[in-house]
C-alpha cells in the first residue's frame, strides 16, 4: 500500500512542475504544448550622417518555447503594419529556441518614426524601437 502512496505522490509533484511551464490553454490534442512565441527583440541601424539615401537594417528576434514557424508583424507607430514575416525558431545552446528575420533597406529622406515587432493572437510584443534619420 505504501509503494502505491508513494507512487501516487511523485504522480502529483511531476504535474505539479510541469503544469508550472504550460497554460493549460496551450495544449494540443495528444495533451502536447503547443509552439507559441514567448518574447521578441527588434533592433534598427540607419547611418545618420547627414547624407541620403542611407543603409538601413532592421532584425527580428523572435523566441519561442518550442521550434516552429510563428508570424511576425511590424507596426510603426503611425499605424502602418508590414507583415506577416515568417520567422522559424529552432533549438539552439543552451535550450534556447531562437529564430531570425533580417530586412536591409534604403532610407530616401529623413525620418522620425518608431517601430515594433508583435505577433498576432498574443500579447508578446518587442519595446518600441526608433528609426531616426535626418538628411
Amino acid at each position: 500500500m505504501s509503494i502505491s502512496i508513494k507512487t501516487i505522490v511523485a504522480a502529483v509533484l511531476a504535474l505539479s512542475v510541469s503544469a508550472a511551464h504550460a497554460n493549460p490553454l496551450d495544449l494540443q490534442g495528444g495533451g502536447q504544448v503547443k509552439p507559441r512565441v514567448t518574447a521578441i527583440q527588434l533592433g534598427v541601424q540607419a547611418a545618420d550622417n547627414g547624407v541620403c539615401p542611407a543603409p538601413a537594417s532592421l532584425n527580428i528576434w523572435v523566441f519561442s518555447n518550442k521550434p516552429g514557424t510563428f508570424p511576425v508583424l511590424l507596426v510603426a507607430d503611425n499605424g502602418v503594419v508590414l507583415g506577416p514575416y515568417q520567422v522559424e525558431t529552432v533549438k539552439g545552446a543552451n535550450n534556447v529556441t531562437l529564430g531570425s528575420w533580417t530586412e536591409d533597406f534604403i532610407v530616401a529622406s529623413s525620418v522620425s518614426t518608431k517601430y515594433r515587432a508583435v505577433t498576432p493572437n498574443s500579447d508578446v510584443a518587442s519595446m518600441w524601437v526608433p528609426l531616426e534619420v535626418t538628411c
